[in-house]
């Protein structure tokens, strides 16, 4: 089966490192067949496991996951694992590695949520695995729709990040965040996702906040296309709804765009002005979508997005 990984071996290691060390065959590129090994190596307490890919080239081993930073073996960091299996995901006759990851033991869970099951997805690109994009289930916060659609923008998924972002802007069912709920569940341990307590309130800014930012980079996209009727009727939108108070923000934002780029139709040149008025009203632009340099360190959790004035306009 091209999709399945078939293990030849798997047993446990003695001590504290548990295991296991599994070969298996699978097909890569050029359809040609490979057998590599992949070594699980769990953290003493169990809370991140690792894993590095090794293949016998003749004459030693090499460790095939893309090099890191820092001078130790290349591995795969997660903190639990599900599942891993091999997919042709772009349809180019070479198999990819996709690692399914759970929520985290809740020791881990308490530090970083709200966390999200998640996908990673290592792709061959001639010499190593490398990480291609995670995608995550589907988004229960409203913050996390938003974020969904900015990771989708940045792979020039157009069509996706649209689906995101309306559905951060139309979706009832999306429940609200404040950093106030996320200490109240970091205060309830050992519970997961407790009921919030009547006292508990959402901020009333959250959501016009989101849905006006939602707005902003739907017009974007629609710019981004040459589609400009339907940019500006997002325009128009953050025009009439968001004139005033919450969201205006991103009504801003979204003026300082369309104007420079009416004018020189230039979309470096309508960036660079977007850039600046970030940079000049973080407070404004940051506080509700995501984590960022104003903000309480992880309050949109670990797997949240990190936002900065360099990223808000057509950057990564």
């Amino acid at each position: 089966m091209d999709n399945a990984l078939v293990y030849d071996y798997c047993f446990d290691e003695p001590g504290n490192v548990p295991p296991p060390i599994c070969q298996f065959v699978s097909r890569l590129a050029h359809l040609a067949v490979r057998k590599f090994v992949i070594l699980i190596l769990k953290s003493a307490n169990g809370q991140m496991i690792g894993y590095q890919i090794y293949e016998w080239d003749g004459s030693e081993f090499q460790n095939l996951v893309e090099p890191m930073p820092y001078p130790l073996p290349a591995e795969i960091l997660n903190y639990s694992f599900e599942e891993v299996y091999a997919h042709d995901f772009d349809g180019n006759g070479t198999l990819e590695l996709f690692w399914k990851w759970g929520l985290p033991v809740w020791t881990v869970y308490y530090d970083g949520l709200p966390f999200r099951e998640s996908t990673s997805i290592y792709m061959w690109n001639g010499s190593h695995f490398a990480l291609y994009r995670t995608i995550f289930s589907s988004p229960e916060y409203r913050f996390q729709a938003v974020h969904d659609g900015d990771l989708a923008f940045s792979n020039k998924e157009y069509d996706q990040a649209l689906k995101f972002f309306r559905e951060a802007i139309e979706n009832p069912e999306l429940d609200w965040w404040t950093l106030e709920r996320r200490m109240y569940e970091q205060s309830m341990f050992p519970k997961i996702k407790p009921t919030p307590i009547p006292s508990l309130l959402p901020d009333p800014d959250e959501y016009p906040n989101l849905a006006s930012y939602a707005h902003y980079r739907i017009m974007l996209i629609y710019t981004i296309q040459g589609q400009m009727d339907l940019a500006l009727q997002e325009y128009e939108v953050l025009q009439s709804e968001y004139a005033s108070g919450p969201g205006s923000a991103f009504k801003a934002l979204a003026e300082v765009f369309w104007e420079t780029y009416q004018q020189s139709g230039n979309m470096d040149a309508a960036c660079e002005m977007v850039i600046e008025y970030s940079q000049e009203n973080p407070q404004k632009l940051f506080k509700y979508i995501g984590n960022s340099d104003i903000n309480e360190f992880y309050q949109f959790g670990e797997q949240g997005k990190y936002y900065s004035p360099e990223i808000m306009c057509i950057g990564p």
